[in-house]
């Protein structure tokens, strides 16, 4: 004889096994009686389903809707909120949501400006100007430097300026020159300083 056995917590089916004679009540009743372990019944279970455990109730066997393992949100969750977790038998909430609330375009928008302002600063710091043949560093370090030479240039009347020149080589230049590289650094910066701005208007 066949018995089917369930799980103690949920009486979901979790196998079969061969039931043994018990022989005082098979002599006592003139027929074969079997034991029937704990959490068993000799009454088959039904075909497998998928998305559905099969339980004892006590007294048949019955679908339940299994959706354990599965991630969902409720109504009230934001896009920051984590998943929830289905750990139990039974259907999921009611309104439960299978994909992460959607993000507010307020959040999108914030998002993207800071994004397109760290990807400025990198520009920034990236600025190169060509005056002359000749390619200078323009971002707001070596404008601080132009402008601080210029100044002392000015006071001590000097012409010519050794200068590093944005390859690590060093080139004498005038302070023409270096007007022009600030003058056109300070430009590009501007470029790039309103670009994030007009991407979102």
């Amino acid at each position: 004889m066949i018995y089917y056995s369930y799980t103690a917590d949920t009486s979901e089916f979790i196998g079969q096994g061969t039931a043994q004679p018990d022989p005082l009540e098979s002599k006592k009743q003139g027929k074969e009686v079997f034991l029937l372990p704990r959490n068993a019944t000799f009454t088959p279970p039904p075909e497998e389903k998928d998305g559905f455990a099969r339980c004892w109730n006590g007294m048949a066997w019955e679908y339940v809707e299994d959706n354990r393992g599965t991630e969902y949100w409720l109504p009230a969750d934001t896009w920051e909120a984590p998943a929830r977790e289905m750990k139990e038998l039974g259907a999921l909430p009611d309104g439960a949501l299978l994909e992460r609330p959607a993000k507010p375009q307020e959040q999108i928008e914030k998002e993207r400006l800071e994004a397109a302002k760290a990807e400025r600063a990198q520009a920034v710091q990236n600025i190169a100007v060509e005056v002359d043949g000749m390619v200078f560093d323009g971002n707001e370090d070596a404008q601080r430097r132009i402008s601080a030479v210029l100044e002392a240039a000015e006071i001590s009347g000097q012409a010519k300026i050794e200068w590093v020149l944005k390859n690590n080589t060093v080139a004498p230049v005038t302070c023409e020159q270096l007007r022009q590289v600030f003058a056109l650094s300070v430009q590009k910066m501007q470029e790039l300083w309103v670009q994030p701005y007009k991407e979102s208007a």
